[in-house]
This record gives structure tokens, C-alpha cells and sequence, in this order.
């Protein structure tokens, strides 16, 4: 008898280190929450839900490059027909942006380009900076049709001023290889301010920098709502007054707010189900408080496991997770329905006679989850870390801490008595031919609507911005005459020449699908 109560002591001091130790764990994910959060770690980008190879490694550092050079930043277009309209309501829309200086901040990409810093840095090597055209035409012309277009340019009227002498660049291939280069950018500078043409109106190109990070956990709209209101104080009733606005940030946004709405509709809208659920079995405050308890802490460790993991969480992975409140709540609710069924129980026995089927249950879910993980997709990696995380945390929070925080008995309510009563009244099916008949209906009605699935492997079904953002975005590219930041050939080479020579073998290679109007054209570092 001694031995037993010896033993019984035990098991509960060794019940009380566990939960004092889950405790600590506890504390210190929510320390490691606070650092997550401040952080925004979250991420947005739908290319990091993808697999990557040793090939595709350097691509992707390079697209990620790429996509942070401009990740804070915000393009709008303010035209209309009329140059002089155009020029007032971009004034009308920097002042309406200006009024709140903390979200976004304009950047002069005029004065931002220093012109004698540039002849500076490329005037050592102008002898050997050629465009295509000059090469071939120096490689192929006449030598007296070269000597008579020197002269030529000897007696003709400058306009403007020359970047070198006549002697030093008698053809003026100096001068003609920067208009050239001028010739890249559709915008040109017009009354201090950036504009261009396009689509029957004269254009004013304004950038902005954003001030926080584009996405909110509150899914806030903050950036589209300032733009918009921008863009009706630049309109003020001018139907001809055109305002488009693009840029990462907006689709990270959009993002955002999308993602925050879902987890929403499915964390709340699940978790006030779970909980309505247990009020009407239950009719007492402290199962409440523990399952919610259970949940929140599970969340909260599948964010941290999987942000220690994959350094950011991805945000469908935050969506999928939703889903977990209507697994991991399965413990706590098994828990509390034996405590209803044993009222004279302690619930540390109730726990011990519950552990074996909900470590069983918890095993085969946690086997399931991470099944996911076995493709070499980032994104279900996560997703798997993230269901088997939050289910372990959950379990364990109803095994260690349910026993020590439960007290006092629960009563059988109506609904528990209830859905007793409904199991033994559950219908068994009988091989009969009214059976036959049922199973043959259901076939009828299931066989149709599996024959119209379809399969859609485009990735950019998982993440998809609202249509208006994207016909701006499509509108602004084509304006400015800018190529997909994802559209490029990537080369590489042991030194920087031979990186630059592998790079004239590719332009060699693209001049044919230019001549044939397959490519529009491209942008060479070695031009």
C-alpha cells in the first residue's frame, strides 16, 4: 500500500516538472511571437512555394535581386490628352499624398540621375563604347562614305552642346552611343518633371517609396486607400484625367488583406464553432478557457516552429493552418467528455485512461501531415511543419496542463445527453435492395461532378491580385516600355569578361527573334 502511494506520488511530481517545463517552452514562444510580428517575416512572394534546384539556385537569387531592388516602390501615372492638365493634376496628386507623409515618399528619378557623373565614370573607356549599329557600320561602310560623314558633321550647326571636339570623335560615336542609351527610357524630362507619351496622352511619371512594410496582420489597405484618395483630388471631375498606379507593394497589399480575410473567415469562423459547441455540451466557462488555451498555444507554435525552420512563414501556408483549430481541438473536447461521463474520477485518472487512444490519434494525424512533406515542394513543407507542430503543442498542452488547471466536476447537460441518446439510435445499413437503391442514386448524383474535375497547375492560381491591379500593372509596363523583371537570361562566367563576351553570344543569338518580332527587344549589361 505504501509502495502504491509512493508510486502515485511520483507520477504526479514527475505530471507537475512536465507541465512547469511545457510552461517555460510556452514563455519563451511567446517571446520568439513578439520578435516574429515586429519582424514582419511574413511572406508574399508565390515563387518561394515552389521547388528549387542546384540549376535553378542562382535564378532565383537573381529574381529575388531583383524583386527587392523595387519592393518599395510605387509607380503612378497621371495623364490626360492635354500636357498642361496633365502637369496640374500630378501637382494635385503629389500635394494630396504629401498631406501624409508617413505612408509614402517621393523620389525625383531626375534629379536622382547625374548626367557629369556619368560622362565621368565611362569616359575612360570611350574609345571602345559601340552600339550595334556603329559597330557594323564602322565593320561594313565605305571609307569614303565615313570620311564624307565627318565632314559632314564638321560644317553642319550643333543645336546643342557636344560632348567632344570634333578631332577626338570626328563621326561623334561618343555622343550618338548616349542617345542611344537615352533612347532606352521612354521618359524624358519636360518642365522639371518626368513625362512621356503613350495611348493619345501625355503622361507625368511620379515614384514613390513606401515608409513600413506593404504587409499589415491587420490586413489593412493603407497604400490603396491613400492612391485612391490622391487620385480624386488629381481628377476633380476631369473625366479625361487618367491616375494608374503600380508596384509591388500593391499586390503585396492585396495580398495581405486577401490572406487576412480568409484566415479570418476560417480561424474565427472555426474556433466560434469549436466553442459554441463546447458552451451547449458543456455549459461551463472552463472547458471554454482550456480548449481555447490549447489552440492558441498550438498556433502560435506552428508559426514559430515553421518561421524557425524556413526563416519566413508564407502566407496560404497561415491560411492552411486555419484549418487547425478544427483538428487540434479534438483533444481537449475527448478530455472533457470523459470528465462528463466519470464525474467521480480525478481528472490526472481520467488523462491516464485517455492517453493511449489520443497518443494514437495524434500519430496517425501527425503521420498524415507530413506525408505533405515528402514533395519537394517548399510550400507543403511548410504547410506539414506547420499541422504537425501546432498538433503536438496542443496535445501536449491538454495532456500536462488539463490535469492541473481542471477542478471541480461537469454535469451532463441536454445536448451531451442528447448526442448519447443519437449513437444508440444511429441507423445501420442492411444489404437490401433499398440500399441498392440509395448507393445506386448517390453514384448518380457523385459520378457527374467528378467527371467535370479539372486539373490546374498554374502556380499563379494559389496567389491571384485583384484584376484592376493587374491591368495597371500590364498598362504601366507597356507605357514606360519596361520588361518583366522574371523575363531574362541568366550568364555566367569564371571572370567579368567572360561573363560580357558570353552575354554578346546571347544578343548575337536574340538578334534573329527581334528582326522577326518575336522579342520587342532587351536590356544588355554590355551595351
Amino acid at each position: 500500500m505504501a509502495g502504491g502511494v509512493a508510486m502515485q506520488g511520483g507520477i504526479t511530481r514527475l505530471a507537475r516538472g512536465l507541465a512547469i517545463a511545457w510552461l517555460l517552452i510556452v514563455l519563451a514562444m511567446i517571446a520568439h511571437q513578439v520578435q516574429f510580428w515586429r519582424g514582419s517575416r511574413l511572406d508574399t512572394d508565390v515563387m518561394a512555394l515552389l521547388p528549387t534546384s542546384e540549376r535553378t539556385a542562382a535564378a532565383d537569387r537573381v529574381l529575388r535581386r531583383l524583386a527587392d531592388s523595387v519592393a518599395q516602390e510605387v509607380v503612378v501615372l497621371v495623364g490626360s490628352p492635354d500636357w498642361a492638365r496633365t502637369r496640374a493634376a500630378a501637382q494635385r496628386f503629389s500635394q494630396a499624398t504629401a498631406q501624409d507623409g508617413t505612408l509614402l515618399q517621393p523620389v525625383d528619378k531626375i534629379a536622382a540621375f547625374d548626367f557629369d557623373k556619368a560622362l565621368d565614370f565611362y569616359r575612360p573607356w570611350r574609345d571602345h563604347l559601340l552600339t550595334d549599329a556603329q559597330r557594323q557600320q564602322l565593320q561594313q561602310g565605305n571609307p569614303d562614305q565615313l570620311a564624307q560623314q565627318a565632314l559632314t558633321r564638321l560644317y553642319q550647326l550643333s543645336t546643342g552642346p557636344r560632348l567632344t571636339d570634333w578631332a577626338a570623335d570626328p563621326l561623334g560615336l561618343w555622343q550618338d552611343w548616349w542617345l542611344s542609351r537615352a533612347a532606352v527610357t521612354r521618359v524624358q524630362e519636360r518642365d522639371g518633371l518626368a513625362a512621356l507619351s503613350g495611348d493619345g496622352k501625355e503622361w507625368v511619371l511620379l515614384t514613390y517609396h513606401i515608409t513600413k512594410p506593404a504587409f499589415s496582420v491587420s490586413g489593412s489597405t493603407d497604400y490603396s486607400d491613400l492612391l485612391r484618395t490622391a487620385g480624386a483630388a488629381a481628377r476633380q471631375g476631369d473625366a479625361d484625367v487618367r491616375v494608374v498606379a503600380a508596384g509591388i507593394p500593391l499586390h503585396a497589399e492585396a495580398a495581405a488583406a486577401q490572406a487576412n480575410f480568409e484566415m479570418n473567415v476560417i480561424g474565427w469562423g472555426s474556433l466560434a464553432a469549436v466553442l459554441l459547441l463546447v458552451w451547449l455540451a458543456f455549459r461551463s466557462l472552463r472547458p471554454i478557457v482550456l480548449v481555447g488555451l490549447s489552440l492558441a498555444i498550438g498556433t502560435a507554435a506552428a508559426i514559430s516552429a515553421t518561421a524557425i525552420v524556413f526563416d519566413r512563414v508564407h502566407l496560404i501556408t497561415l491560411v492552411f493552418g486555419a484549418s487547425l483549430v478544427g483538428v487540434a481541438e479534438d483533444f481537449g473536447i475527448h478530455y472533457f467528455v470523459s470528465r462528463q461521463a466519470l464525474p467521480r474520477a480525478t481528472p490526472p485518472s481520467v488523462m491516464r485512461h485517455l492517453l493511449p487512444g489520443m497518443a494514437l490519434a495524434l500519430a496517425t494525424s501527425v503521420v498524415a501531415y507530413l506525408a505533405l512533406g515528402i514533395a519537394p515542394f517548399p510550400g507543403l513543407r511548410q504547410m506539414a511543419l506547420f499541422s504537425a507542430v501546432g498538433l503536438v503543442a496542443a496535445f501536449l498542452t491538454v495532456v500536462l496542463w488539463f490535469p492541473l488547471l481542471d477542478r471541480g466536476a461537469l454535469r451532463p447537460t441536454r445536448v451531451s445527453n442528447w448526442l448519447a441518446e443519437s449513437l444508440a439510435r444511429w441507423p445501420r445499413v442492411r444489404a437490401d435492395r433499398r440500399t441498392a437503391l440509395a448507393l445506386g442514386a448517390l453514384a448518380l448524383f457523385i459520378v457527374p461532378g467528378i467527371w467535370q474535375l479539372r486539373i490546374v497547375d498554374d502556380v499563379r492560381q494559389l496567389q491571384s491580385s485583384p484584376p484592376a491591379l493587374i491591368e495597371a500593372q500590364r498598362l504601366t509596363g507597356r507605357l514606360l516600355g519596361t520588361p518583366s523583371p522574371a523575363q531574362f537570361v541568366l550568364v555566367r562566367g569564371a571572370t567579368p569578361d567572360e561573363v560580357l563576351a558570353r552575354e554578346e553570344a546571347v544578343k548575337a543569338a536574340l538578334a534573329p527573334a527581334i528582326r522577326r518580332g518575336e522579342l520587342a527587344g532587351f536590356l544588355a549589361i554590355s551595351d
